[in-house]
């Protein structure tokens, strides 16, 4: 491990993480044992959090992390042979590469709310998080033997781009991602707080990745438009603006022609990037996140329906209940009175010690 004034570095495989966590004394050792588990509370005096993984069986192994940066960090993460991972950035900022013989390729920008299926290939997989900020990534990685042996004969049935990520021919720079569903999210919840030990934890951890597996390959499979990562980067970063501002104005978002002009980019370009990095159209995230606010102001404030509807920027309260009802299924009245059934979030980071 490296450190200097600007940012950390850390250089290690998946087994140096377990080792460099256990001679820090971050792993619980009742954490480890046969069944491939470990867990490491993290408190470097500019990082800290949780790391918590499985090696299932040889070839497939599921990670979480939560951590909080306090400084601009690059993990670098040797590889060994080539799998898919399959990950949801709950909480996340930065971007993602591959290091091969020339250099770091395949690099894109990470950011909250992803899921993205990539190719795992190289000889390290770098991530470059920025600091001052929370961190929750989950994962799932599986070798591309394993899957094609669980897929079989029925590759024929998965969407073109995603086959290709499954074959052998694919490539570091092949990456497909869309907005993070609440089902997905709520499948990684379950396979973290896992209440069951011992040899029946294992199997239901495996089953539940299994099947995670198997949600991604239909929700990828279903948007045959999904993005490749963009090899312009400044491109990129201009399709991360135009994200910005819709998130900082969705209230009163921009036209899309002006919304082009403030970021340098044709409407064409914007329409069809956005769709590809994002896996939504423009419009369709501005309704993502007045729908997101106004659940969040369902669940924590004492507005009325109405209200609330004004406030993420409709002005018809029947526009505002149909759109509601086509993101969650119900009426926004009824999703107040049934808030306290709802499924519970993702644990939260535990205060420092």
């Amino acid at each position: 491990m490296g450190l200097n004034s600007r940012s950390l570095r850390f250089k290690m495989s998946f087994l140096d993480l377990i080792e460099f966590s256990q001679e820090a004394g971050w792993v619980d050792p009742q954490e480890m044992g046969a069944l491939g588990r470990y867990r490491a509370s993290i408190q470097h005096e500019q990082m800290w959090g949780i790391s918590d993984g499985y090696i299932l069986r040889p070839g497939l192994t599921i990670s979480y992390v939560d951590l909080y940066l306090a400084k601009d960090t690059e993990l670098s993460l040797q590889l060994s042979e080539p799998a898919v991972a399959f990950g949801s950035l709950i909480e996340a900022s930065g971007t993602r590469g591959i290091i091969d013989g020339k250099g770091i390729t395949a690099e894109a920008r990470i950011s909250s709310r992803i899921n993205m299926v990539s190719v795992v290939q190289g000889k390290e997989w770098i991530l470059r998080l920025a600091g001052g900020q929370r961190h929750r990534m989950f994962r799932i990685q599986i070798t591309k033997q394993i899957i094609r042996e669980l897929i079989g004969e029925y590759d024929e049935m998965i969407a073109g781009p995603l086959r290709h990520i499954l074959s052998s021919s694919s490539s570091a720079h092949d990456c497909l991602q869309e907005n993070l569903t609440a089902t997905g999210e709520y499948l990684a919840y379950q396979i973290l707080q896992c209440p069951l030990e011992g040899v029946a934890r294992r199997l239901f951890m495996e089953s539940k990745a299994l099947e995670m597996i198997a949600y991604e390959l239909e929700e990828f499979s279903g948007n045959v438009s999904g993005a490749k990562v963009i090899r312009n980067l400044q491109e990129t970063e201009r399709l991360y603006r135009a994200k910005s501002i819709l998130e900082a104005e969705f209230v009163n978002p921009p036209a899309l022609f002006q919304l082009s002009r403030r970021i340098g980019l044709n409407d064409f370009k914007l329409k069809a990037g956005f769709r590809e990095v994002f896996g939504n159209t423009v419009f369709g995230y501005v309704r993502q996140l007045r729908m997101e606010k106004a659940r969040a102001l369902l669940e924590g404030s004492d507005l009325s329906v109405t209200q609330i509807a004004l406030e993420v920027g409709y002005n018809s309260f029947g526009h505002f209940a149909a759109a509601f009802r086509k993101s969650f299924g119900i009426p926004p009245s009824q999703y107040r009175r049934t808030r306290n059934c709802r499924e519970m979030p993702l644990p939260w980071l535990p205060p420092r010690a």
